[in-house]
Protein backbone atom coordinates (compact mmCIF):
# COMPACT_ATOMS: atom_id res chain seq x y z
CA UNK A 1 0.00 0.00 0.00
CA UNK A 2 1.36 3.42 -0.87
CA UNK A 3 1.84 5.58 1.83
CA UNK A 4 2.07 9.75 1.31
CA UNK A 5 4.68 12.01 2.86
CA UNK A 6 3.40 15.37 2.66
CA UNK A 7 6.21 18.07 2.61
CA UNK A 8 5.33 21.94 3.66
CA UNK A 9 8.01 24.16 2.51
CA UNK A 10 8.95 27.66 2.80
CA UNK A 11 12.32 29.69 1.88
CA UNK A 12 14.52 28.47 4.82
CA UNK A 13 13.71 24.89 5.65
CA UNK A 14 10.88 21.82 4.93
CA UNK A 15 8.54 20.09 7.12
CA UNK A 16 8.11 16.19 6.36
CA UNK A 17 4.95 14.07 8.03
CA UNK A 18 5.82 10.22 7.66
CA UNK A 19 2.78 8.37 8.16
CA UNK A 20 2.81 5.90 10.23
CA UNK A 21 0.26 3.64 12.66
CA UNK A 22 -2.12 3.09 9.86
CA UNK A 23 -2.00 6.62 8.64
CA UNK A 24 -3.19 7.80 11.89
CA UNK A 25 -0.05 9.35 13.71
CA UNK A 26 2.71 11.35 11.55
CA UNK A 27 6.57 11.25 12.10
CA UNK A 28 7.61 15.25 11.82
CA UNK A 29 10.85 16.50 11.05
CA UNK A 30 11.91 19.61 10.20
CA UNK A 31 15.51 19.81 7.14
CA UNK A 32 17.17 22.77 5.86
CA UNK A 33 17.49 23.50 2.00
CA UNK A 34 21.33 22.38 2.61
CA UNK A 35 22.45 19.31 0.38
CA UNK A 36 23.17 17.34 3.35
CA UNK A 37 19.71 17.54 4.65
CA UNK A 38 18.20 17.22 1.65
CA UNK A 39 19.92 14.34 1.02
CA UNK A 40 19.31 13.10 4.45
CA UNK A 41 15.81 13.42 3.81
CA UNK A 42 15.98 11.24 0.61
CA UNK A 43 17.89 8.55 2.12
CA UNK A 44 15.07 8.19 4.83
CA UNK A 45 12.67 7.47 2.02
CA UNK A 46 11.91 3.85 0.43
CA UNK A 47 9.65 2.83 -2.49
CA UNK A 48 6.64 2.80 -0.76
CA UNK A 49 6.33 6.23 -0.02
CA UNK A 50 5.44 9.10 -2.64
CA UNK A 51 6.12 12.50 -1.53
CA UNK A 52 3.28 15.46 -2.31
CA UNK A 53 4.49 18.87 -1.98
CA UNK A 54 2.58 21.99 -1.85
CA UNK A 55 4.20 24.42 -5.31
CA UNK A 56 6.36 26.62 -3.57
CA UNK A 57 8.12 27.55 -7.22
CA UNK A 58 12.32 26.76 -6.99
CA UNK A 59 11.69 25.65 -3.72
CA UNK A 60 9.44 22.57 -4.22
CA UNK A 61 11.13 21.92 -7.61
CA UNK A 62 14.84 21.68 -6.24
CA UNK A 63 13.59 19.16 -3.28
CA UNK A 64 11.02 17.53 -5.75
CA UNK A 65 14.55 16.90 -8.36
CA UNK A 66 16.37 14.99 -5.72
CA UNK A 67 13.66 13.09 -5.00
CA UNK A 68 12.93 12.23 -8.83
CA UNK A 69 17.15 11.80 -8.72
CA UNK A 70 17.44 9.32 -6.08
CA UNK A 71 14.51 7.15 -7.90
CA UNK A 72 11.30 8.00 -5.21
CA UNK A 73 8.07 9.39 -6.81
CA UNK A 74 6.74 13.09 -5.78
CA UNK A 75 3.88 15.05 -6.99
CA UNK A 76 3.59 18.75 -7.03
CA UNK A 77 0.55 20.21 -5.78
CA UNK A 78 -0.78 24.06 -5.93
CA UNK A 79 -1.36 25.14 -2.25
CA UNK A 80 -4.97 26.32 -2.83
CA UNK A 81 -5.87 22.61 -3.65
CA UNK A 82 -4.56 21.78 -0.67
CA UNK A 83 -5.96 24.79 1.17
CA UNK A 84 -9.51 24.22 0.15
CA UNK A 85 -9.08 20.43 1.07
CA UNK A 86 -8.33 21.92 4.65
CA UNK A 87 -11.40 23.78 4.54
CA UNK A 88 -13.56 20.86 3.36
CA UNK A 89 -12.18 18.30 6.33
CA UNK A 90 -12.10 20.36 9.48
CA UNK A 91 -8.48 19.38 10.29
CA UNK A 92 -7.32 19.48 13.63
CA UNK A 93 -3.50 19.17 12.93
CA UNK A 94 -0.83 20.77 14.07
CA UNK A 95 1.55 20.58 10.65
CA UNK A 96 0.19 21.27 7.52
CA UNK A 97 2.76 18.75 6.20
CA UNK A 98 0.14 15.86 7.92
CA UNK A 99 -2.90 18.06 5.79
CA UNK A 100 -0.97 17.92 2.34
CA UNK A 101 -0.04 13.83 3.42
CA UNK A 102 -3.98 13.13 3.72
CA UNK A 103 -4.87 15.35 0.85
CA UNK A 104 -2.22 12.42 -1.22
CA UNK A 105 -4.11 9.69 0.13
CA UNK A 106 -7.52 10.82 -0.45
CA UNK A 107 -6.32 12.30 -4.19
CA UNK A 108 -3.30 10.81 -5.69
CA UNK A 109 -1.89 13.07 -7.59
CA UNK A 110 -0.11 13.12 -10.62
CA UNK A 111 3.12 12.55 -10.09
CA UNK A 112 6.29 14.71 -11.53
CA UNK A 113 8.41 13.89 -14.01
CA UNK A 114 11.28 16.79 -15.00
CA UNK A 115 12.94 17.20 -18.50
CA UNK A 116 16.62 16.68 -18.22
CA UNK A 117 16.93 20.19 -19.33
CA UNK A 118 14.52 21.72 -16.80
CA UNK A 119 16.79 19.88 -13.87
CA UNK A 120 20.05 20.90 -15.19
CA UNK A 121 18.46 24.97 -15.79
CA UNK A 122 17.19 24.61 -12.63
CA UNK A 123 20.38 23.11 -11.19
CA UNK A 124 22.46 25.64 -12.35
CA UNK A 125 20.40 28.77 -11.08
CA UNK A 126 19.43 26.82 -7.70
CA UNK A 127 23.36 26.77 -6.78
CA UNK A 128 23.51 30.63 -7.45
CA UNK A 129 20.62 31.26 -5.38
CA UNK A 130 21.43 28.72 -2.62
CA UNK A 131 25.43 30.71 -2.38
CA UNK A 132 23.57 33.81 -1.56
CA UNK A 133 21.05 32.67 0.61
CA UNK A 134 24.17 31.58 2.81
CA UNK A 135 25.81 34.18 2.02
CA UNK A 136 22.73 36.45 3.83
CA UNK A 137 22.94 33.70 6.81
CA UNK A 138 26.59 34.99 7.13
CA UNK A 139 26.05 38.81 7.30
CA UNK A 140 22.88 38.69 9.13
CA UNK A 141 24.55 36.68 11.93
CA UNK A 142 27.78 39.18 11.03
CA UNK A 143 25.20 42.33 11.85
CA UNK A 144 23.60 40.60 15.02
CA UNK A 145 27.22 40.18 16.48
CA UNK A 146 28.22 43.83 15.33
CA UNK A 147 24.87 45.55 16.69
CA UNK A 148 25.12 43.60 19.65
CA UNK A 149 28.98 44.56 20.31
CA UNK A 150 29.73 47.86 22.33
CA UNK A 151 33.16 47.79 20.29
CA UNK A 152 31.08 48.32 16.66
CA UNK A 153 31.48 51.19 14.47
CA UNK A 154 28.75 52.71 12.82
CA UNK A 155 30.30 52.92 9.46
CA UNK A 156 30.96 49.35 9.60
CA UNK A 157 27.29 48.31 10.59
CA UNK A 158 25.52 50.54 8.20
CA UNK A 159 28.18 49.16 5.45
CA UNK A 160 26.81 45.86 6.01
CA UNK A 161 23.15 46.83 6.35
CA UNK A 162 23.65 47.77 2.74
CA UNK A 163 25.04 44.56 1.35
CA UNK A 164 22.64 42.97 3.33
CA UNK A 165 19.76 45.17 1.63
CA UNK A 166 21.55 44.43 -1.89
CA UNK A 167 21.59 40.56 -1.15
CA UNK A 168 18.20 40.74 -0.20
CA UNK A 169 17.21 42.27 -3.67
CA UNK A 170 19.40 39.96 -5.64
CA UNK A 171 17.96 36.94 -3.98
CA UNK A 172 14.28 38.29 -4.20
CA UNK A 173 14.46 38.78 -8.12
CA UNK A 174 15.97 35.39 -8.66
CA UNK A 175 13.61 33.79 -6.57
CA UNK A 176 10.97 35.51 -9.20
CA UNK A 177 12.98 34.77 -12.22
CA UNK A 178 12.98 30.87 -10.83
CA UNK A 179 9.83 30.72 -9.83
CA UNK A 180 8.25 31.82 -13.26
CA UNK A 181 10.23 28.93 -14.78
CA UNK A 182 9.56 25.98 -12.27
CA UNK A 183 5.57 27.42 -12.42
CA UNK A 184 5.93 27.45 -16.12
CA UNK A 185 6.86 23.58 -16.44
CA UNK A 186 5.04 22.48 -13.46
CA UNK A 187 1.55 23.90 -14.87
CA UNK A 188 -0.42 23.59 -11.55
CA UNK A 189 -3.57 21.87 -12.45
CA UNK A 190 -6.62 23.68 -12.72
CA UNK A 191 -8.37 24.96 -9.49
Amino acid sequence: MKKYIGIQLNKEYFVSAFPRDYNVKYDVKTYNHSDDEIQGFVKSLSNNFTCVLENQGIYSAIIANYIYKAGFESCIVHPVQIERYALTKFFKEDYDSVIISKYGEEFNPSLYKPTPEFMQQIGKSWDVLRLLLHTRIGKRKKLHALENSYRAEKPETDRLRKSLQEDEKKIFKMEEELNGVVNKFINPYSL
